[in-house]
Order: structure tokens, then sequence, then C-alpha cells
């Protein structure tokens, strides 16, 4: 009945937090942006986005899972934000190599969409660009079972989380190195960069670690022991320690 804080984690949510801080103004409003990319805030995505918009700005804190994240808000809504590295949603499953690319993140409208197809396409290798087209489980054993992810896109607030089921079993990914590029707080040093701008380095990296199978394969006991920062546990206590207003820092 007496709210200290208003945490709201969904653009779906977004009027029902509006409407408990004004029931509540006394309440904390934190807002966890997932995700909010040049092309939305351009028009190119149906959705009440300027409601959004308002939210965040009516926020006391504003939470968002990657630096790539963090500097557009800053840039297009002069937003500050805290980042706050997400949980990954890791399981077991039987790893192999059957010889093909994934690229598991979905169309979107920027300038990179659809390199990963047309790169290995002029590549003459195999791609799969999954587009929810599988179940559940069909996915996973697609992520299991490629020679590597490739996530292509300039900007992404965690490149994909998929790309993160895959490392938990030793899976290595390849993503761009745009500043506005959520993946380099998750994969790390366990991925692979291209630059951002350049569709030919993004061949010739595909290239190389199609042809370099090895560089592909993860020791399963590093990227699982680094994998127990993206615990729900762990994501849990960081966002503990912001509701009461301490530091997070990444060991």
């Amino acid at each position: 009945e007496n709210p200290d804080i208003i945490f709201c984690a969904s653009f779906f949510k977004t009027r029902e937090a509006m409407n408990l801080k004004i029931q509540f103004p006394n309440a904390k409003l934190i807002v966890y942006c997932w995700d909010y990319y040049k092309w939305v805030h351009e028009g190119k995505h149906d959705a009440n986005w300027g409601q959004y918009r308002e939210l965040m700005k009516m926020a006391d804190t504003v939470i968002v899972p990657s630096d790539g994240q963090k500097l557009r808000l800053k840039e297009l809504l002069d937003i500050d934000s805290i980042v706050c590295e997400t949980s990954i949603p890791y399981y077991d499953h039987e790893v192999r190599d059957d010889r093909f690319v994934l690229d598991p993140v979905r169309h979107y409208p920027e300038e990179n969409r659809g390199w990963v197809e047309k790169a290995c396409e002029e590549l003459g290798i195999p791609c799969d660009h999954s587009e929810h087209k599988y179940s559940l489980e069909e996915f996973r054993d697609k992520v299991n079972s490629c020679s590597f992810m490739v996530c292509a896109f300039r900007e992404a607030s965690t490149g994909g989380l998929s790309l993160m089921e895959g490392l938990y079993n030793g899976k290595v990914s390849l993503v761009s190195n745009s500043p506005y590029m959520g993946a380099k707080n998750y994969i790390g040093d366990y991925g692979y960069y291209f630059q951002y701008d350049d569709f030919e380095d993004l061949k010739r990296k595909i290239k190389y670690l199609w042809d370099n199978p090895e560089l592909c394969k993860l020791d399963k006991k590093d990227t699982r022991d680094y994998m127990r920062y993206f615990s729900d546990e762990a994501f849990g206590a960081r966002l503990i320690k912001i509701f009461k207003n301490e530091n997070i820092e990444r060991n």
C-alpha cells in the first residue's frame, strides 16, 4: 500500500508503471531499459515509444544491460543510466560442429541487416538465420551444433542472449566492434570482433574462423566459471545494490 520502489523491467508495463508513480509519488521509480535503438528513435518501429520515453524521463533511476545502450540513451534522450548486465538462461546441451554459421538475432531495420547471410553466401559457407522459425528445443540444438555464431548489427543491447547460451557450452561468437554493440559486456574476451562498418572485414573474419575451427573451441570449465556472473542470483544481487543506492563494480 505504500511502496518504496516501483521497478519496471518491461516496455509492455509502461502505462502501469506510470500510473503507479502517479499514485505513489514518493516511491522511487526504477526502469530497466533493455533496448532503445536509433532506428526506434527514428520511428521505424510501430509501438508507443513516446510513452516509454516519458516513463524513462520520469524515472529516478534508469538501468541498462550494456555500455552500448547507456551511450545511446545519453545521445538520443540525454538520460543517464547505470549498466547492470542481465542474467542468462543457460543450460547443458550436447555440443557438436555440424559445419554451419548461425545468425540467431532477428532482423531489424539498420544498416547491417542481412550482412551475415550475404557474407556467407558470397563465401559459399552454409548459414542459418533462425528468425524465430524453430521451437525452443530446435533452436537450442542449433546454438550448440553450429560452428560459431555471428551478430553483425551495429546496435544490439546484448548482442543477443543466444551468444551467451552458446558460450556456456563452449561456443564462440563473432560480433561488430561498434560502440553501440552491447555484446562486449557479455562475451568479452571470449568473442571475436570485426570492424562494424566494413562488410569485407566481416567476410574476412567469418572465413578466418571457418577455416580455423580449432579457434572456435572453448574450455567449458572456463566459460562456465565466467558465466557465474550472469546467474539469476548474481543479477538479483546487483539490482538490490542499485535499489539501495550502492555502487556495483564488475570484478
